[in-house]
């Protein structure tokens, strides 16, 4: 049985209950619905059990809810459901169902206020939101000091902010909270994967592929623990090894309109020279999204490498319109510039392009015959790709699947590249590619 996540289930929550419309969406056979109610003096949860398709009777029971016994309320409903579906849980199932659990409600409250300023923070990138999922996440931990989850909260929020500035002072306060994480509850895997970030982002790769396998050895059908893991290995230059991981996120996946994993198989497959297979998947994950600008863009870099300039060129205009203002659509028309052979323009939007190494610039120049720069951009992304964007750029799959590298082949430069990112794709390969 799979239960959906908060993640895709909130979508429906300010609607009224359309059975039939939820069940198309997420793909579900039954529904639970809830109804606060007061009675007099006392507050009365309805829980319904409800079949997607209207094929039976619904099963319904009323507790009462009291605030400061929420989480004794929530297990007892799971088990009354639980029963009522003739699913049996075990004793391990619950043991492990309360590690995630604070000793308190309201910390859990303050926690969850954290993971919402914190999704804010994503995507404004304002210090407003920071310091409001911050202060969030301590008001948790000062209530709950065990309170692992909240550690591992302030430690993603660290993270979050870390890739963006690169400041040291925030690649410390990271690993701290992760390893406050670590020492309250050993027991759960997402402290082994923050510390696996962390490790990582000190280029101590032994120590992250240690914790990225202990996370899994923890909770192997946790989607995020192999969303996470394939990221990891996606981050070396190990493409073909991390989709096996995202394949398997996708389909653990209790939150069926998460494009993520999708978006980030595709990244491998484009990588890999492997095309087909990435448009295929970045259609799936757009049929999920479709209003999603970075899908578009995704589809766009694909297309390009195929030559396929009037397809690139429809879904960068569907990103623009949907992402007004923002920067990445620029530097893909750099590459759509070139791919048109308006070599001014191109030229001219990519003088004020910020990291001007990343892919979209390499491959305008050797689409405009301009090799000695795009072997420069290439020697650059290589020295500046971990320290400036947190991954490795110009692994050797990369060089050896890019059609458009292809009139480089003959440079001794590009050559001499080449085979030290192959020897190195050698190294990580034979040290890290088992990670499960």
């Amino acid at each position: 049985m799979k239960v959906i996540s908060k993640g895709s289930s909130e979508e429906f929550a300010d609607q009224p209950l359309d059975l039939e419309k939820i069940r198309s969406r997420l793909g579900i056979d039954r529904a639970v619905a809830g109804v606060l109610r007061r009675e007099g003096e006392t507050a009365v949860l309805e829980v319904s059990l409800l079949a997607a398709d209207g094929s039976s009777s619904p099963w319904t029971r009323r507790y009462r809810f009291e605030p400061e016994r929420q989480f004794r309320l929530e297990n007892e409903i799971v088990l009354d459901l639980a029963e009522a579906l003739a699913v049996p849980v075990g004793s391990e199932v619950v043991r492990r169902f309360g590690l995630r659990e604070p000793t308190s409600e309201e910390a859990f409250r303050y926690f969850r206020w954290g993971q919402s300023f914190q999704e804010k923070y994503r995507e404004s990138w304002s210090e407003e939101d920071f310091a409001a999922a911050l202060k969030n996440y301590e008001e948790a931990v000062s209530l709950d000091p065990g309170y692992a989850l909240a550690f591992w909260g302030m430690g993603n929020l660290y993270e979050a902010r870390y890739v963006r500035t690169s400041e040291a002072k925030d690649l410390i306060l990271m690993l701290n909270n992760y390893e406050a994480a670590f020492r309250a509850n050993p027991r759960l895997a997402e402290p082994y994967l923050g510390r696996g970030w962390a490790f990582f982002y000190e280029q101590k790769f032994d120590r992250a592929h240690e914790n990225f396998r202990n996370a899994l050895r923890i909770d192997p059908k946790n989607p995020d623990v192999q969303l996470n893991a394939g990221s990891f290995l996606r981050s070396l230059g190990l493409f073909r090894e991390a989709v096996k991981f995202y394949e398997e996120a996708v389909r653990l996946d209790l939150d069926p309109l998460n494009t993520m994993p999708y978006r980030l198989m595709a990244v491998c497959y484009g990588s890999l020279g492997e095309t087909d297979r990435a448009i295929e998947v970045l259609h799936r994950a757009l049929s999920l999204e479709p209003a999603s600008s970075g899908i578009r863009l995704d589809l766009a870099r694909i297309r390009l490498l195929r030559n396929e300039v009037e397809e690139a060129e429809r879904q960068i205009e569907a990103a623009e319109r949907l992402s007004a203002g923002q920067s990445a659509p620029a530097r893909v028309r750099i590459w759509l510039y070139a791919a048109q052979g308006r070599r001014e323009e191109a030229l001219r939007l990519m003088s004020g392009l910020d990291l001007g190494f990343r892919y979209e610039a390499t491959n305008a120049y050797c689409l405009l015959n301009m090799d000695d720069e795009a072997v420069r951009n290439i020697r650059l992304g290589i020295e500046r790709g971990f320290r400036d964007v947190k991954e490795f750029l110009y692994t050797y799959a990369y060089l050896a699947g890019n059609p458009l590298f292809r009139n480089l082949v003959s440079r001794p430069d590009f050559a001499a590249v080449l085979e030290e990112q192959k020897k190195t794709d050698r190294e990580r390969r034979d040290k890290f590619g088992g990670l499960r």
